[in-house]
């Protein structure tokens, strides 16, 4: 017969009261006053274009180590902007963007894995352009703060390259005009 001492007992429970918990995964709302979506393209082979799109809205829910276990977000393509009305209206038509009929571009993550030093690599599946194709985001934890309320703010950095062509845009612009690498950033601020 199994004898269990009252020393035995408090010896178990201080393992079990001491064990580190494990954080259940947590949804997070995300700063969109400090949370941006960049872009980057080649123009004649010789210079980079570069521009910004709004982002709407973000859904992340966190795991251990803020890393993201979900991410999904929807970016206003309608306000594309590269700081040249002329170009930004030649984006938004239906000669790229068509923004009319696809006014939104979204990703949704379908798998997060965590690597080391904070950063993590996001499987998920992009939509533009009416056009739903799987990438690779590369992210990373950039830090934590606290602010003056008591709130912890997370901060993200994410990038990935696409092919244009491969969702339809700009089908008839030859790459010698706009390359058809573009190079997406994205920075966000979670609070916890």
């Amino acid at each position: 017969m199994l004898r269990i001492t009252r020393a035995a007992l408090i010896v178990a429970a201080l393992i079990v009261w001491a064990a580190p918990a494990t954080r259940a995964d947590e949804s997070v709302s995300i700063d969109p006053n400090h949370t941006s979506a960049h872009f980057a393209a080649k123009h004649l082979l010789i210079s980079t274009v570069q521009g910004d799109i709004p982002v709407k809205s973000v859904a992340v829910t966190l795991g251990a180590n803020n890393i993201p276990t979900s991410v999904s977000a929807t970016l206003d393509l309608t306000k594309i902007d590269t700081h040249n009305d002329q170009r930004d209206s030649d984006l938004r038509s239906d000669k790229f963007l068509s923004v009319q009929q696809f006014p939104e571009m979204t990703f949704k993550s379908t798998k997060i894995t965590s690597q080391s030093g904070g950063n993590f690599i996001m499987n998920g599946d992009l939509t533009i352009h009416g056009v739903t194709k799987p990438v690779i985001v590369n992210g990373n934890v950039v830090g934590t703060v606290k602010d003056g309320r008591g709130r912890t703010h997370v901060g993200y950095a994410a990038s990935l390259t696409l092919d244009r062509t491969q969702w339809g845009i700009g089908a008839g612009v030859p790459p010698e005009i706009v390359g058809t690498a573009i190079n997406v950033t994205i920075e966000a601020e979670a609070i916890l």
